[in-house]
């Protein structure tokens, strides 16, 4: 059995007589055992004449690689495993030409152990691995790392994308934009306004300083050749699709001016209609109460 798995590791595996050799102990009583690492050694060199194989194909086809992929590939795959269980077929005898993969290497083991001994063999669990693993289809393999790699981009751009609005938010508003009256028109404006930084990648900075990419990937620089601040970014942005209130005036959502240059309470916003009917449902105060629905109407939602 020794001498076999050695055989096999040169004349299959391409390893040569001095690596195997390295790989053999002999016990007390002079006889030949196979170390532990024997398996994982095999299934290194395996590895390096599968990579070596796909080296000398890419650098002799260089040029129409795909091609040679799209036509090639399956039976290419196909002759090479036919050859690996042709080769193990004359190193260790087995004649039954039907079995295949899996089903041939617990033919062979079998013809010394039992199936119980074969399923739990360090060798039939290596190849075992390498016959159900090794052997995926690479268009099938290449297809799902593209989507794994392209979700896992855009998840991370969605988390980047969440932080950079959430600043850019709060310099908005610092300086006081003029939102329109009704909460719809309110909300769709600051939507568009959010949308436009998405023009831009980010790479994030803990203090809030933002690094700004452009789409070909450069930084977002001054004529002086410095990297634009976020906040003052954000405030260019936001002048350009806002009107800014006066200095010591709060938009649509401040204190209310009144005829005499007084001042009254601040009108009640509304998120929405059910908020409104909440509020106004809890407020006692009739006064209170048609403050609220005149706030109501003025916002659009009665």
């Amino acid at each position: 059995m020794v001498n076999d798995l050695k055989n096999l590791a040169v004349k299959v595996f391409g390893m040569t007589e001095e690596q195997v050799q390295n790989l053999v102990e002999k016990t007390d009583e002079g006889k030949e055992t196979l170390k532990s690492n024997f398996v994982d050694e095999l299934s290194k060199a395996d590895k390096q004449r599968i990579d070596r194989i796909k080296n000398e194909m890419k650098d002799s086809h260089k040029n129409d690689l795909t091609e040679i992929h799209d036509k090639g590939y399956n039976k290419a795959k196909k002759e090479e495993r036919s050859k690996f269980e042709e080769d193990i077929r004359k190193e260790f005898g087995a004649e039954d030409l039907e079995k295949q993969g899996i089903d041939l290497i617990r033919d062979i083991m079998a013809q010394q152990k039992s199936d119980k001994d074969v399923k739990t063999h360090p060798d039939y669990i290596a190849l075992e691995k390498k016959l159900t693993n090794e052997y995926v289809p690479k268009k099938d393999f290449e297809k799902v790392q593209q989507d794994f790699d392209s979700f896992k981009q855009g998840a991370e751009r969605e988390k980047t994308l969440h932080f950079v609005k959430k600043d850019a938010d709060t310099v908005m508003q610092e300086i006081n934009p003029i939102l329109p009256k009704n909460p719809k028109a309110a909300k769709n404006q600051k939507e568009m306004f959010f949308k436009n930084l998405e023009d831009y990648n980010y790479q994030l900075d803990e203090a809030g300083n933002h690094i700004i990419l452009k789409p070909d990937g450069t930084r977002l620089e001054t004529e002086h050749g410095n990297p634009v601040e976020f906040k003052n970014f954000v405030k260019n942005k936001t002048q350009e699709f806002f009107d800014i209130a006066d200095q010591g005036k709060k938009g649509n959502s401040g204190v209310q001016t009144s005829d005499n240059g007084g001042s009254s309470q601040p009108a009640t916003e509304f998120k929405d209609y059910n908020d409104f009917m909440s509020q106004y449902g809890g407020e006692k105060d009739e006064k209170k109460r048609i403050d609220m629905y005149k706030a109501a109407q003025s916002q659009g939602l009665v």
